[in-house]
Protein backbone atom coordinates (compact mmCIF):
# COMPACT_ATOMS: atom_id res chain seq x y z
CA UNK A 1 0.00 0.00 0.00
CA UNK A 2 2.82 2.39 0.91
CA UNK A 3 4.53 1.59 -2.37
CA UNK A 4 1.35 2.43 -4.27
CA UNK A 5 0.95 5.82 -2.52
CA UNK A 6 4.64 6.61 -3.16
CA UNK A 7 4.25 5.67 -6.82
CA UNK A 8 1.21 7.98 -7.22
CA UNK A 9 3.00 10.89 -5.56
CA UNK A 10 6.03 10.33 -7.76
CA UNK A 11 3.89 10.38 -10.90
CA UNK A 12 2.26 13.67 -9.84
CA UNK A 13 5.66 15.21 -9.21
CA UNK A 14 6.95 14.11 -12.58
CA UNK A 15 3.88 15.52 -14.31
CA UNK A 16 4.41 18.84 -12.54
CA UNK A 17 8.13 18.89 -13.36
CA UNK A 18 7.46 18.26 -17.02
CA UNK A 19 5.30 21.36 -17.27
CA UNK A 20 7.83 23.87 -18.53
CA UNK A 21 5.56 26.84 -19.24
CA UNK A 22 3.31 28.75 -16.90
CA UNK A 23 -0.21 29.76 -17.67
CA UNK A 24 -0.43 33.51 -18.26
CA UNK A 25 -3.66 35.48 -18.03
CA UNK A 26 -3.99 39.19 -18.72
CA UNK A 27 -6.59 41.44 -17.17
CA UNK A 28 -6.35 45.14 -17.85
CA UNK A 29 -8.63 48.11 -18.19
CA UNK A 30 -8.26 48.25 -21.96
CA UNK A 31 -10.61 45.31 -22.30
CA UNK A 32 -13.33 47.11 -20.33
CA UNK A 33 -13.25 50.67 -21.65
CA UNK A 34 -15.49 51.45 -24.59
CA UNK A 35 -13.85 52.50 -27.83
CA UNK A 36 -13.28 56.16 -28.59
CA UNK A 37 -16.30 57.87 -30.05
CA UNK A 38 -14.90 58.84 -33.45
CA UNK A 39 -18.30 59.54 -35.01
CA UNK A 40 -17.43 63.24 -35.22
CA UNK A 41 -14.34 62.58 -37.31
CA UNK A 42 -16.20 63.00 -40.58
CA UNK A 43 -18.26 66.04 -39.56
CA UNK A 44 -15.82 68.07 -37.47
CA UNK A 45 -12.37 69.47 -38.27
CA UNK A 46 -9.44 68.01 -36.37
CA UNK A 47 -7.87 69.92 -33.48
CA UNK A 48 -4.10 70.48 -33.49
CA UNK A 49 -2.15 69.32 -30.47
CA UNK A 50 1.44 69.68 -29.35
CA UNK A 51 2.69 67.14 -26.81
CA UNK A 52 4.98 68.59 -24.16
CA UNK A 53 7.13 66.85 -21.57
CA UNK A 54 5.97 63.92 -19.46
CA UNK A 55 7.57 63.77 -16.01
CA UNK A 56 7.77 60.71 -13.77
CA UNK A 57 7.17 61.65 -10.14
CA UNK A 58 6.38 58.12 -8.98
CA UNK A 59 8.72 56.09 -6.77
CA UNK A 60 8.99 53.29 -9.29
CA UNK A 61 9.13 52.81 -13.02
CA UNK A 62 12.13 52.55 -15.28
CA UNK A 63 14.35 55.34 -16.53
CA UNK A 64 12.31 55.24 -19.74
CA UNK A 65 8.93 55.66 -18.04
CA UNK A 66 8.46 59.27 -19.15
CA UNK A 67 9.37 58.36 -22.75
CA UNK A 68 7.09 55.31 -22.71
CA UNK A 69 4.12 57.35 -21.48
CA UNK A 70 4.73 60.13 -24.01
CA UNK A 71 4.88 57.64 -26.90
CA UNK A 72 1.68 55.98 -25.70
CA UNK A 73 -0.03 59.38 -25.43
CA UNK A 74 0.93 60.33 -28.99
CA UNK A 75 -0.26 56.94 -30.26
CA UNK A 76 -3.61 57.04 -28.46
CA UNK A 77 -4.39 60.61 -29.54
CA UNK A 78 -3.54 59.68 -33.14
CA UNK A 79 -5.78 56.59 -33.04
CA UNK A 80 -8.85 58.67 -32.31
CA UNK A 81 -8.72 60.37 -35.71
CA UNK A 82 -9.75 63.58 -33.95
CA UNK A 83 -6.38 65.35 -33.78
CA UNK A 84 -3.37 66.48 -35.76
CA UNK A 85 -0.21 65.91 -33.73
CA UNK A 86 2.56 68.42 -34.39
CA UNK A 87 5.82 66.95 -35.65
CA UNK A 88 8.73 66.65 -33.23
CA UNK A 89 10.75 69.38 -34.94
CA UNK A 90 7.83 71.80 -34.79
CA UNK A 91 7.12 70.88 -31.19
CA UNK A 92 10.71 71.48 -30.10
CA UNK A 93 10.60 74.91 -31.72
CA UNK A 94 7.36 75.77 -29.93
CA UNK A 95 8.56 74.60 -26.54
CA UNK A 96 11.82 76.48 -26.97
CA UNK A 97 9.95 79.63 -27.91
CA UNK A 98 7.71 79.29 -24.86
CA UNK A 99 10.60 78.35 -22.56
CA UNK A 100 8.07 75.80 -21.38
CA UNK A 101 8.31 74.40 -17.85
CA UNK A 102 6.12 73.73 -14.84
CA UNK A 103 6.53 77.40 -13.92
CA UNK A 104 5.28 78.73 -17.26
CA UNK A 105 3.45 82.05 -17.35
CA UNK A 106 -0.04 82.11 -18.83
CA UNK A 107 0.61 85.64 -20.00
CA UNK A 108 3.66 84.41 -21.92
CA UNK A 109 1.54 81.78 -23.63
CA UNK A 110 -1.19 84.25 -24.50
CA UNK A 111 1.37 86.74 -25.85
CA UNK A 112 2.71 84.07 -28.21
CA UNK A 113 -0.71 82.86 -29.33
CA UNK A 114 -0.24 83.94 -32.92
CA UNK A 115 3.11 82.18 -33.08
CA UNK A 116 1.63 78.83 -32.05
CA UNK A 117 0.02 76.84 -34.81
CA UNK A 118 -1.62 74.60 -32.22
CA UNK A 119 -4.97 74.58 -30.50
CA UNK A 120 -3.76 72.76 -27.40
CA UNK A 121 -0.56 71.80 -25.61
CA UNK A 122 -0.71 68.67 -23.46
CA UNK A 123 1.83 67.82 -20.77
CA UNK A 124 1.69 65.11 -18.13
CA UNK A 125 2.92 63.79 -14.82
CA UNK A 126 3.16 60.17 -13.70
CA UNK A 127 1.94 60.54 -10.13
CA UNK A 128 1.63 56.87 -9.22
CA UNK A 129 3.13 53.61 -10.41
CA UNK A 130 3.49 50.47 -8.34
CA UNK A 131 3.67 46.70 -8.79
CA UNK A 132 2.33 44.28 -6.19
CA UNK A 133 2.80 40.52 -6.14
CA UNK A 134 0.17 38.24 -4.61
CA UNK A 135 0.09 34.46 -4.46
CA UNK A 136 -0.73 31.21 -2.70
CA UNK A 137 1.07 27.89 -2.37
CA UNK A 138 -0.08 24.26 -2.34
CA UNK A 139 1.91 21.07 -2.19
CA UNK A 140 2.61 20.96 -5.92
CA UNK A 141 1.95 24.48 -7.24
CA UNK A 142 2.72 28.10 -6.62
CA UNK A 143 0.11 30.56 -7.87
CA UNK A 144 1.28 34.12 -8.42
CA UNK A 145 -0.26 37.36 -9.63
CA UNK A 146 1.59 40.57 -10.41
CA UNK A 147 -0.56 43.67 -10.60
CA UNK A 148 0.59 47.08 -11.83
CA UNK A 149 -1.31 50.29 -11.10
CA UNK A 150 -0.60 53.56 -12.89
CA UNK A 151 -2.03 57.05 -12.46
CA UNK A 152 -1.20 60.00 -14.68
CA UNK A 153 -2.30 63.63 -14.69
CA UNK A 154 -2.67 65.22 -18.13
CA UNK A 155 -2.61 69.01 -18.17
CA UNK A 156 -4.21 70.72 -21.16
CA UNK A 157 -3.44 74.29 -22.21
CA UNK A 158 -6.13 75.74 -24.49
CA UNK A 159 -4.11 78.16 -26.63
CA UNK A 160 -7.07 79.76 -28.39
CA UNK A 161 -9.09 80.42 -25.26
CA UNK A 162 -6.29 80.80 -22.72
CA UNK A 163 -7.63 78.16 -20.34
CA UNK A 164 -5.75 75.45 -18.45
CA UNK A 165 -7.34 72.29 -17.11
CA UNK A 166 -6.31 68.75 -16.22
CA UNK A 167 -7.66 65.21 -16.20
CA UNK A 168 -6.59 62.12 -14.23
CA UNK A 169 -6.16 58.78 -16.00
CA UNK A 170 -5.93 55.48 -14.10
CA UNK A 171 -4.91 52.07 -15.40
CA UNK A 172 -4.47 48.56 -14.02
CA UNK A 173 -2.75 45.54 -15.59
CA UNK A 174 -2.01 42.13 -14.15
CA UNK A 175 -0.37 38.81 -14.98
CA UNK A 176 -1.58 35.62 -13.29
CA UNK A 177 0.73 32.60 -13.11
CA UNK A 178 0.27 28.97 -12.22
CA UNK A 179 3.85 27.90 -11.48
CA UNK A 180 4.59 24.25 -10.66
CA UNK A 181 7.21 23.40 -8.03
CA UNK A 182 10.38 25.41 -8.68
CA UNK A 183 9.73 26.07 -12.35
CA UNK A 184 8.97 29.77 -11.93
CA UNK A 185 8.25 32.00 -14.87
CA UNK A 186 7.54 35.50 -13.72
CA UNK A 187 6.15 38.18 -16.00
CA UNK A 188 8.04 41.06 -17.51
CA UNK A 189 7.95 44.24 -15.45
CA UNK A 190 8.41 46.11 -18.72
CA UNK A 191 5.31 44.44 -20.14
CA UNK A 192 3.23 45.26 -17.07
CA UNK A 193 4.45 48.85 -17.14
CA UNK A 194 3.48 49.23 -20.80
CA UNK A 195 -0.01 47.80 -20.30
CA UNK A 196 -0.77 49.74 -17.11
CA UNK A 197 0.28 53.06 -18.64
CA UNK A 198 -1.58 52.33 -21.87
CA UNK A 199 -4.76 51.81 -19.85
CA UNK A 200 -4.11 54.99 -17.83
CA UNK A 201 -3.48 57.08 -20.96
CA UNK A 202 -6.58 55.60 -22.61
CA UNK A 203 -8.63 56.65 -19.61
CA UNK A 204 -7.12 60.15 -19.59
CA UNK A 205 -7.53 60.69 -23.34
CA UNK A 206 -11.17 59.66 -23.20
CA UNK A 207 -11.79 62.29 -20.49
CA UNK A 208 -9.90 64.93 -22.49
CA UNK A 209 -12.04 64.26 -25.57
CA UNK A 210 -15.24 64.61 -23.55
CA UNK A 211 -14.04 67.93 -22.13
CA UNK A 212 -12.98 69.29 -25.53
CA UNK A 213 -16.32 68.30 -27.05
CA UNK A 214 -18.00 70.77 -24.69
CA UNK A 215 -16.52 73.61 -26.74
CA UNK A 216 -16.90 74.26 -30.48
CA UNK A 217 -13.95 73.78 -32.81
CA UNK A 218 -12.26 77.11 -33.52
CA UNK A 219 -9.42 78.64 -35.54
CA UNK A 220 -7.57 81.94 -35.62
CA UNK A 221 -8.21 84.55 -38.32
CA UNK A 222 -4.75 85.48 -39.54
CA UNK A 223 -5.74 87.93 -42.28
CA UNK A 224 -8.77 89.97 -43.36
CA UNK A 225 -9.16 91.45 -46.82
CA UNK A 226 -12.57 92.89 -47.65
CA UNK A 227 -15.09 90.05 -47.80
CA UNK A 228 -12.39 87.40 -47.56
CA UNK A 229 -10.74 86.15 -44.39
CA UNK A 230 -7.94 83.60 -44.00
CA UNK A 231 -7.73 81.20 -41.06
CA UNK A 232 -4.92 78.94 -39.84
CA UNK A 233 -6.75 75.71 -40.61
CA UNK A 234 -7.46 73.89 -43.83
CA UNK A 235 -7.36 70.67 -45.80
CA UNK A 236 -4.91 68.90 -43.47
CA UNK A 237 -7.26 69.56 -40.55
CA UNK A 238 -10.27 67.95 -42.23
CA UNK A 239 -11.96 71.34 -42.72
CA UNK A 240 -14.46 70.74 -45.50
CA UNK A 241 -15.36 73.23 -48.22
CA UNK A 242 -18.76 74.77 -47.57
CA UNK A 243 -18.40 74.58 -43.78
CA UNK A 244 -20.30 77.40 -42.07
CA UNK A 245 -18.61 79.22 -39.19
CA UNK A 246 -19.40 82.07 -36.83
CA UNK A 247 -16.91 84.94 -36.61
CA UNK A 248 -16.01 86.46 -33.24
CA UNK A 249 -14.06 89.62 -32.46
CA UNK A 250 -11.82 88.98 -29.45
CA UNK A 251 -11.56 91.63 -26.78
CA UNK A 252 -9.86 91.87 -23.39
CA UNK A 253 -8.61 88.94 -21.35
CA UNK A 254 -10.91 87.98 -18.49
CA UNK A 255 -9.10 87.21 -15.23
CA UNK A 256 -10.55 86.15 -11.88
CA UNK A 257 -8.41 85.61 -8.78
CA UNK A 258 -5.35 85.09 -10.91
CA UNK A 259 -7.05 82.53 -13.19
CA UNK A 260 -7.39 83.22 -16.89
CA UNK A 261 -11.00 82.52 -17.83
CA UNK A 262 -10.78 83.44 -21.52
CA UNK A 263 -11.50 86.41 -23.74
CA UNK A 264 -14.35 88.82 -24.16
CA UNK A 265 -15.90 87.83 -27.50
CA UNK A 266 -18.52 89.46 -29.70
CA UNK A 267 -20.08 87.73 -32.69
CA UNK A 268 -19.72 89.99 -35.74
CA UNK A 269 -20.82 87.79 -38.63
CA UNK A 270 -20.61 84.45 -40.40
CA UNK A 271 -18.24 82.88 -42.92
CA UNK A 272 -18.16 79.90 -45.26
CA UNK A 273 -15.08 77.97 -46.38
CA UNK A 274 -14.67 78.47 -50.13
CA UNK A 275 -11.08 77.38 -50.92
CA UNK A 276 -7.85 76.07 -49.42
CA UNK A 277 -4.61 77.98 -49.12
CA UNK A 278 -2.02 75.20 -49.09
CA UNK A 279 -2.74 72.41 -46.62
CA UNK A 280 -2.89 74.38 -43.37
CA UNK A 281 -4.97 77.46 -44.22
CA UNK A 282 -8.27 78.30 -45.86
CA UNK A 283 -10.01 81.27 -47.46
CA UNK A 284 -13.51 82.09 -46.21
CA UNK A 285 -16.18 84.37 -47.59
CA UNK A 286 -17.31 86.69 -44.82
CA UNK A 287 -20.70 88.35 -44.22
CA UNK A 288 -21.18 90.76 -41.34
CA UNK A 289 -20.03 94.02 -39.81
CA UNK A 290 -16.49 95.30 -40.13
CA UNK A 291 -14.05 94.18 -37.44
CA UNK A 292 -10.36 94.24 -36.61
CA UNK A 293 -8.01 91.48 -35.46
CA UNK A 294 -7.59 89.58 -33.22
CA UNK A 295 -10.58 87.43 -34.11
CA UNK A 296 -11.52 83.76 -34.36
CA UNK A 297 -14.01 81.55 -36.15
CA UNK A 298 -16.00 78.81 -34.43
CA UNK A 299 -17.99 75.90 -35.76
CA UNK A 300 -21.73 76.55 -35.58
Amino acid sequence: MKKLVFFILLCICLIGCNRLESKVERNNKLNKIKNYDISKENISPRRRIAIGNIKNYSRFGTQRTDTIVKNILVAELSKTGRFNILKRSELNSILEELAFSKTYSLNDIVAKQKFLNADYIITGDVIKYEINTLGSKTLFSNSKEQQAQATIELEVIDILNGKVWSKIGKGVASYAYDVNLDLRNYGSYGGLEQEAFTAAVFDGVEKIIKEMDKYPWSAIIIKKNGKNIIINSGLDDNLNLGTNLNVYKQGELVMYRGELLGYEETIVGTAVVKSYLGENAAVLEYKGVDFSLPAVVKLK
